[in-house]
């Protein structure tokens, strides 16, 4: 079995193998390819077109990272001009984000670990 997110498949004595992928575009391109068999993300009715959902297994509320020296303090001072918002290219953020702020700018990096590095040259606000 390949995951690319797994559970604690040891304790249920069921063989797995790791996989990691940058972009959940990606996963959802190896489960297509029968190269991952399963993984844990949020349903969208985009995904829910190739893949099937289990219930829900944990409900998170959406949230900002931004620098300790970041005048944001509130997910309501987000949206303002000049105010540039990193999401990961491909995902649910980067579709929904642009609707929801409309004075802010939404970038879109290339996958988790470089919006991190785009935030720690300065180059993404939050």
């Amino acid at each position: 079995m390949k995951a690319a997110a797994c559970a604690r498949l040891g304790r249920l004595g069921v063989p797995f193998e790791q996989v990691s992928y940058q972009r959940i575009a990606d996963v959802l391109d190896g489960m297509k390819a029968g190269d991952v068999d399963f993984t844990v993300s949020n349903a969208t009715p985009t995904r829910a077109l190739d893949v099937a959902f289990s219930q829900t297994l944990i409900s998170l509320e959406l949230g900002y990272l931004v620098p300790a020296t970041s005048p944001i303090a509130a997910a309501s001072d987000v949206d303002r001009p000049g105010l540039r918002i990193g999401v990961t290219q491909g995902s649910t953020s980067e579709r929904t984000l642009p609707k929801l702020l409309t004075n802010a700018t939404v970038v879109p990096a290339q996958n988790v670990k470089y919006a991190i590095q785009m935030l720690e040259r300065r180059e993404l606000d939050a």
